[in-house]
């Protein structure tokens, strides 16, 4: 056996289970990336049975190997980023134990993921839950097993493999209930249940007499435990029988088992819980992956960004400046008359980067001062429409006007006016150089706020901070702009490690991804003092755009 077939063997038979964690079927989902590999090695003639070489491996092969997982295999692209993903780890893994292979290693990781269609979810309403648990006959032997199945699935939003894992030793049914749940990477959460759910609990496992904690809960008409093919005939069942009395509330989703976890995150953000529990609440690893619920529901999104507004507003309130005079001398009085300008220009990025959060900032300030008419400029997307969450965000805002034209020339529109955009008093808003540059070249003929620089900020933080919390402050900030700086400062060398682990993986599935590794290879610093007191100097001395 030679060194490259010892270390695939140590990673799948070690590393992955022992070192990282990872469950059985993440395990298996890489095995299987590994076993596709050789596949196309074999019919490209690229390697004979039994004999692996470093060739293998190289950049060049791994990128035809994901081309020919999409085109002969039909693969799509998420299920081609996920063998990516596989074989990054292993590639990751060998960067680490290996020294004579590192290029070629360090090659594979610089791949990045193909950019697919955006993700939607399929969930069913509150109303479509209700109709399709109405459909087991919990009178009859199978309905209570089908009810207490579907009830649990959607009540604790576990995934179906955590579902077929469970045993009666799982469920704790005094008050106050809950079940334990082992998901992937092996961790373990503990997940409430309602009164509702536990009466089925109690009466599927008396009637299917099940008592022994090693017993698995959910099994066949042959006692063996359920499978995931199993799992979707029951809930299809019940589905397809809910539909025909009720089609439209059932809408276009395809109902799959997954959909009932979708719909309790949904369901869960509906209610105004916060992403972080849901995030929790599902065991996903980052946050990262439940914002996907957020970005599903147009309702949610405009609630965001309505309790966004609302917090601007107060904040905004507090700075309008009083009027106010004095008698200095006998018979003269001095003091400040405050009067609003008549007209502002707000800039709106839209290229590479579209935050609803600028029109947000520099709309409802200029509103609450009083302006007459506010502006709002921004470059459209390449279908040559705008965002409609900067749509939404102008309406909430209440901006008078919007044009789709961004850069140097939307500048110089809003300083002396075109045809169609009127000329204004004042422009305010980020933009990038081009626009910097352009908004000094008109100050003068209007007013501005400031010449902005590239956008930086500095985390100070102890070793009671989240590192998760820190990483994704660190790419929200990152991903503005390659020019971005972005700092952490902290006298935890465990918090470094973890923050700094956390920012590696984020950034790997991040929507913008390339201007977050250009930003921080340029500007991106973790900066480890002996002791608190010396980090506050250094962030003094810093002096940051923004400070966390």
């Amino acid at each position: 056996m030679n060194s490259l077939t010892s270390n695939i063997t140590m990673f799948f038979n070690n590393y992955l289970s022992n070192t990282v964690g990872y469950s059985e079927n993440t395990i298996k989902s890489y095995r299987d990336t590994v076993v596709l590999l050789f596949l196309y090695a074999e019919e490209e003639h690229l390697i004979k049975r039994g004999k692996i070489s470093i060739e293998l491996f190289h950049k060049d092969t791994i990128v035809a190997f994901l081309e020919w997982l999409e085109i002969k295999r039909g693969a799509s692209v998420s299920t081609r980023n996920q063998r990516l993903a596989a074989l990054k780890s292993f590639s990751r893994y060998m960067s680490l134990n290996t020294v004579e292979y590192l290029d070629t290693f360090q090659a594979v990781l610089d791949i990045p993921p193909k950019k697919g269609p955006s993700k939607t979810v399929d969930y069913l309403t509150v109303e479509a839950i209700t109709l399709l648990l109405k459909e087991p006959d919990a009178s009859s032997y199978s309905g209570i097993r089908d009810l207490a199945i579907l009830s649990l699935l959607y009540e604790s939003g576990c995934r179906v493999q955590e579902l077929i894992d469970l045993k009666y030793g799982d469920l704790s049914l005094n008050s106050p209930a809950t079940i334990s749940v082992t998901g992937k990477g092996n961790k373990t959460r503990i997940i409430p249940i309602s009164n509702k759910v536990v009466s089925i609990l109690n009466k599927y496992t008396a009637v299917y007499k099940i008592s022994d904690s090693t017993e698995v809960l959910f099994t066949n008409k042959q006692a063996k435990p359920l499978t995931r093919s199993g799992i979707s005939y029951i809930l299809k069942k019940h589905s397809d029988s809910a539909r025909i009395k009720n089609p439209q509330i059932f809408g276009m989703a395809t109902v799959h088992p997954h959909v009932l976890r979708h719909s309790k995150a949904m369901h869960l953000l509906e209610s105004g819980v916060n992403l972080i529990y849901i995030r929790d609440f599902l065991g996903h690893s980052t946050v990262i992956t439940t914002e996907i619920y957020a970005k599903s529901n147009p309702e949610i999104k405009r609630k965001y960004l309505e309790n966004a507004a609302s917090n601007i507003e107060k904040f905004h309130r507090k700075q309008i400046p009083s009027q106010w005079n004095i008698e200095v001398n006998s018979g003269i009085v001095a003091g400040q008359i405050v009067r609003p300008i008549n007209s502002a220009g707000c800039y709106i990025p839209g290229g590479r980067a579209a935050y609803p959060s600028s029109i947000l900032m520099t709309v409802i300030p200029a509103k609450i001062a009083g302006v007459k008419k506010v502006v709002c400029v921004t470059p459209p997307q390449k279908d040559g429409k705008i965002l409609d969450a900067i749509l939404v965000a102008a309406d909430i805002a209440g901006a008078d006007e919007i044009y789709k034209v961004g850069g140097a020339q939307a500048i110089a529109a809003l300083a002396y006016g075109t045809e169609s955009i009127p000329s204004v008093e004042k422009i305010v808003g980020p933009g990038n150089i081009f626009v910097t540059a352009a908004k000094k070249l008109v100050y003068g003929q209007v007013d501005i706020e400031f010449p902005a620089g590239p956008s930086e900020v500095l985390i100070l933080a102890d070793n009671t901070a989240n590192p998760e919390f820190l990483a994704t402050d660190i790419l929200a900030q990152a991903e503005h702009d390659p020019n971005a700086s972005c700092f952490l400062v902290t006298d935890s060398k465990e918090l470094a490690i973890k923050t700094d682990e956390f920012v590696k993986q984020l950034t790997e599935v991040a929507p913008r991804r390339e201007i977050i590794e250009e930003s921080l290879s340029k500007s991106g610093k973790i900066i480890i003092t002996k002791t608190f007191e010396e980090a506050i100097h250094v962030t003094n001395e810093y002096a940051p755009e923004h400070l966390i």
